[in-house]
């Protein structure tokens, strides 16, 4: 990132940080209540109160915690509602990031938007809670065989016009037929499997295709291509790396584990169906063969963090542009955060929204 852009994406100006930064929940709740004494006993509690913004502070909240996945829910959003889905799970799609709240933990010393969930693989923002639980499954069987020879292999279809479903049914099907042969059950005991879809809009087909992450020392190339094209009846194209670290293959699966349909997809209202109808009940991550216990992820325990509700999203938006310190710093946290991972010009809403928290950052106090 050059320096006018991270000038550009990085606006905020730093707010200035207590002594005791851990104790932000008990500055924001008892600042709030000593100045709704000190209007009280003016007889001006009126004018302690900003007005709140519900639709400002919702709109604030949805680019907050989309990120620069907002511009992918307004697409999924223009369609939702032509889409073969229940009733349920369309609403529970439009309402996914409601009714925000910020929330503090005294232990980590974190701040978090908290918000409706409504749990679609489809939804951009609960897609990273479910990338999360595949990187911890990835994870768990890379450091089963710490000194293992780790192999990242790449199976294709051949383009065709079929559908998507169909096609996927043939990817799955094919690879089952590819386990049973003498040279993978020689070479490759387990693994797991990842699916990616892609789509060619100049061809306008789909071109689904398998990401293998396996130990293995060594695997032919060419005997392996022969028996891929026995199993599918003619795909030859396949790729076999050496992996020089797992956490390379890691990060490699768990991207397409995330993978949206491209804008070309949204363009064609029979593919974004047909996209839909494939995928809402199909499983992308496989694990497979003789999978080991100890591979297997631990079962995740509830965190021990306790974390405080500091107010609504808008309550806070509103103490903040009066000029309640601890509320400036809650917001700018969570922009902080977000930042962090902004490697491009972000889209204009959640650019509005960081410049909107780093204009309240600067303002001098009251």
């Amino acid at each position: 990132m050059d320096a006018e852009q991270s000038q550009h994406v990085h606006p905020h100006t730093p707010v200035q940080e207590s002594a005791h930064p851990a104790q932000l929940h008990h500055r924001y709740l008892v600042g709030r209540l000593v100045a709704e004494n000190e209007a009280n006993a003016d007889n001006r509690l009126d004018a302690l109160e900003s007005p709140v913004d519900h639709q400002r502070a919702l709109s604030l909240g949805h680019a907050l915690q989309f990120g620069t996945a907002i511009s992918e829910r307004e697409l999924w959003l223009g369609v939702i509602d032509q889409l073969d889905l229940p009733f349920k799970t369309r609403e529970r799609f439009k309402t996914c990031g409601d009714y925000p709240s910020v929330e503090y933990c005294p232990e980590t010393d974190h701040v978090r938007i908290q918000a409706n969930h409504c749990k679609s693989r489809f939804c951009p923002k609960c897609r990273t809670h479910r990338q999360a639980r595949w990187r911890e499954t990835l994870k768990a069987a890379v450091t089963s065989l710490p000194n293992a020879e780790w192999k990242l292999i790449t199976l294709t279809l051949k383009h065709c016009d079929d559908d998507l479903k169909k096609q996927l049914t043939h990817l799955r099907k094919s690879f089952r037929r590819l386990r049973q042969t003498d040279l993978w059950k020689q070479r490759i005991k387990w693994g797991i499997a990842v699916i990616e879809v892609s789509y060619n809009k100049t061809k306008d087909q789909w071109h689904p295709h398998l990401h293998i992450l396996a130990p293995c020392n060594f695997i032919d190339y060419s005997k392996l291509r022969t028996c891929w094209m026995k199993a599918t009846g003619g795909s030859h194209i396949i790729d076999v790396q050496r992996l020089s670290t797992p956490e390379h293959g890691i990060s490699y699966l768990a991207k397409y584990l995330g993978k949206p349909p491209s804008v070309e997809v949204f363009l064609r209202e029979d593919r974004i169906h047909e996209y839909v109808d494939a995928l809402r009940c199909a499983k992308m991550l496989l694990p497979f063969g003789s999978y080991p216990e100890a591979a297997k992820p631990k079962k995740k325990e509830k965190s021990p963090h306790e974390w405080v509700r500091l107010g609504s999203l808008a309550e806070v938006l509103a103490d903040a542009e009066r000029g309640f310190d601890p509320a400036i710093q809650a917001l700018t946290r969570i922009a902080a955060k977000i930042t962090r991972w902004i490697d491009n010009k972000p889209p204009a809403q959640l650019e509005n929204a960081l410049n909107k928290i780093s204009d309240l950052a600067a303002r001098p106090p009251p």
